[in-house]
């Protein structure tokens, strides 16, 4: 029996209690992308900041709200995109559609945010 197959049999408990067994010095965090000038927490956290440190509560209880909000119904339309964006997306994300309406609400959000009087 192979890992994988193993692995694929635990139960989501069973997986975030070998995930919670992982030392911190074991976790390989070089793939995360710096986020120190992002302001996508104050999406979920909106009280925070820019010079605001995230705490592992502060995270736990913004992505718990993020988890129980209902998921807005989404509405099917047709959209002609230049191929270098939707080739862009595709190369990041297998869910690129997820991903370009998260980049449209985030533009939706700022403007907003910066023409309100």
């Amino acid at each position: 029996m192979t890992t994988k197959n193993k692995a694929s049999r635990l139960t989501t408990d069973e997986h975030i209690k070998k995930l919670v067994e992982i030392p911190d010095n074991d976790i390989d965090y070089s793939d995360i992308p710096d986020m120190s000038n992002s302001t996508g927490w104050q999406r979920l956290y909106p009280e925070a900041g820019s010079d605001t440190n995230i705490t592992d509560k502060m995270m736990f209880e913004a992505l718990s709200r993020a988890f129980e909000a209902p998921e807005l119904e989404k509405v099917p339309v047709t959209i002609k995109l230049d191929p270098r964006i939707v080739e862009f997306f595709k190369q990041h994300s297998k869910k690129y559609q997820v991903k370009i309406n998260d980049v449209l609400m985030e533009f939706v959000n700022t403007y907003k945010k910066s023409h309100t009087h």
